[in-house]
Formats: structure tokens, C-alpha cells, sequence
């Protein structure tokens, strides 16, 4: 809730020069004209959160592909907080329409009588029939349908937020798991293309090609082309964007490149010996 709200006043303003109906003298017919067409406006505004949740999926649908993890979030933060304000009106709305926009306060008769009119299986009521016969009360009838109609398609919006909220959400989860899933290929990668050559010298002995030079590099050919092969699967595991392919297939082919140039200089600075 807002303690103090500035536009109060210019949005009372608005909702009385928007009002079809003349404004009786009488306090009763003044108070249901008023919030009749408060109601009317409040429902109004619906179709505005709509855009705006229009907006919101347009702007995933958009961008899913290229949204980074961190903008997904201040998204989906946005979209919490959107639904929060709608059930906090969904509220107001219900509770506008239940109680007949507090009619049983001053005239519970005609409270009663279009209670009865939206619930025919409710029992009748005394002086129902007079209330009815009121100037005011076909618009008290038209406010309070007003807000029970808000109600609904407030339900409505919120449904489909939530929807969305999942979605996102479950959208977020599976970029952290690809994320962690690249990370799993690269370092896996890296430690076979420096585990490998590393056995080899282990079990045969390096003196044979020690120190590395431009005669006897042909050992590391066997090292790029397990990298490439490496580069090529990475570029062939699960997702579809060309983009995620490009990446997996360079971070492979960079870890192979600092493998053989790692082994090269090595190579080249080890003197056997004999």
C-alpha cells in the first residue's frame, strides 16, 4: 500500500468528467453514481496490465535466445512483482463485489435485493421490491457487476503470469545447467588433451623426441587431431542455437591449442640427458 498517493485527486477528477451518468442530489444516489464509475474505470484499467503483460512476453519471446541469466532475473523479478500488485487489486475487486460496494451499510435492502439478483436461490428479503424501484439502484447493479467482471479477469491475468513465471524460471534453470554443462566439456577437454600425452611419455619415455624442433613436432599431430575430434562432439551435443555451437566448438579448439603449445614449449626446454 502507498501511505500517500499524489494523483489521487487528478485520478478522482478523471473518474467524474469520464461518468455517463448525472450525479443526483440526493447523498445515496451521489456516493453509488461515484463508485459506480469508479469501478467502471478501475475495470478499465485491466485491459491496460494486459498490454503491459503483452509487452512482458514480447520482450521474452524476443530475446530468449540472447538474455543472459542476470536479465532473466530482473525479468522475472518484474513479473513477481506485477503479479503481487494484480492480486492485491483482485482482492479489492472481490471484496467490492461481495459486499455490494459496502451498500448494507446505509440501505441493506438494496444491498439484499441485488444480491438476490445475481443469486436467485437466495431467500427474499422485506423491502426488497421498493429497493429495487430506486432511481440509483440499476446503477449500484451495473457497479457491482462492474467489479465482480474485474474480479474475473484479474483471475485471468494472474493465471497467465504465473504461467509465464514458470516458464522463465524453468528457462533460467536450464541456462545455469548449460552453463555448467560447457564448463564440465571444457575443463573435461583440457584434462584429457594434457592426461593423454602425459601417459604416453610416462610409460615409452620422452628421450626420443627431446628436445622438441621443427623435425620431430609431427608427435603433437596426434594430440591436435584428439582436439579436434574433441571440438567436433562438443559441437554435436544437446542444444540447437548456433551460437551455443560456435562457443563449445572455439573453447575446445582454444584448450587444444594451449595443450600442444604448452607441450611445445615444454619440448623445446628440456635438454635429455645422455
Amino acid at each position: 500500500m502507498i501511505p500517500e498517493f499524489d494523483r489521487l485527486r487528478d485520478l478522482l477528477v478523471l473518474w467524474f468528467r469520464n461518468n455517463p451518468h448525472a450525479i443526483p442530489a440526493d447523498g445515496e444516489g451521489r456516493a453509488t453514481v461515484i463508485a459506480k464509475a469508479i469501478a467502471e474505470s478501475s475495470r478499465n484499467e485491466v485491459y491496460t496490465v494486459r498490454a503491459l503483460r503483452y509487452e512482458v512476453e514480447r520482450v521474452i519471446g524476443a530475446n530468449l535466445r540472447r538474455l543472459r541469466t542476470q536479465e532473466l532475473e530482473v525479468i522475472l523479478a518484474d513479473v513477481v512483482e506485477l503479479t503481487l500488485a494484480i492480486s492485491r487489486a483482485r482482492d479489492e475487486a472481490t471484496e467490492a463485489w461481495r459486499n455490494g460496494l459496502s451498500s448494507w451499510r446505509s440501505d441493506p435492502a438494496a444491498y439484499h435485493a441485488q444480491r438476490r439478483l445475481q443469486d436467485p436461490t437466495l431467500p427474499r428479503r422485506a423491502g426488497a421490491w421498493r429497493a429495487r424501484r430506486r432511481p440509483w439502484f440499476a446503477i449500484l447493479d451495473a457497479g457491482v457487476r462492474q467489479c465482480k467482471a474485474m474480479d474475473q479477469l484479474l483471475a485471468e491475468e494472474t493465471t497467465l503470469l504465473h504461467q509465464l513465471l514458470d516458464a522463465a524460471a524453468s528457462v533460467s534453470v536450464a541456462r545455469d545447467a548449460q552453463a555448467q554443462e560447457t564448463f564440465t566439456l571444457v575443463a573435461t577437454v583440457g584434462g584429457v588433451l594434457i592426461g593423454v600425452p602425459a601417459l604416453i611419455i610416462a610409460l615409452y619415455g620422452a628421450d626420443a623426441v627431446l628436445p622438441l624442433n621443427l623435425s620431430n613436432a609431427v608427435v603433437l599431430l596426434p594430440v591436435g587431431a584428439a582436439g579436434l575430434v574433441a571440438g567436433l562432439l562438443a559441437a554435436f551435443l544437446p542444444g540447437r542455437e548456433r551460437v551455443g555451437k560456435i562457443g563449445r566448438f572455439s573453447a575446445t579448439l582454444i584448450a587444444t591449442a594451449a595443450a600442444i603449445i604448452l607441450l611445445a614449449l615444454a619440448g623445446s626446454l628440456v635438454s635429455p640427458k645422455g
